[in-house]
């Protein structure tokens, strides 16, 4: 194995984890930056009310995206 050949496969595994993670990762960026927005508004500051969300949108993201 040459060193071009593992840099070749190493930059590839990268690009594969990217687009494997892109769809759940902007969801939940999504997800929290309305949140945000809505707490700001609103002037309320629980935890929880940022963290839920996310987790189902996440877990909505894998189910639509995994097949």
């Amino acid at each position: 194995m040459s060193a071009e050949l593992i840099t070749g496969l190493f930059g590839q595994a990268i690009k594969m984890a990217i687009l494997l993670s892109a769809p759940m990762l902007l969801t939940a960026l999504l997800v929290g930056l309305l949140v945000s927005i809505f707490q700001t508004a609103t002037q309320i500051n629980e935890m929880t009310m940022t963290f839920v969300p996310k987790m189902l949108a996440v877990g909505v993201a894998i189910l639509l995206f995994f097949p």
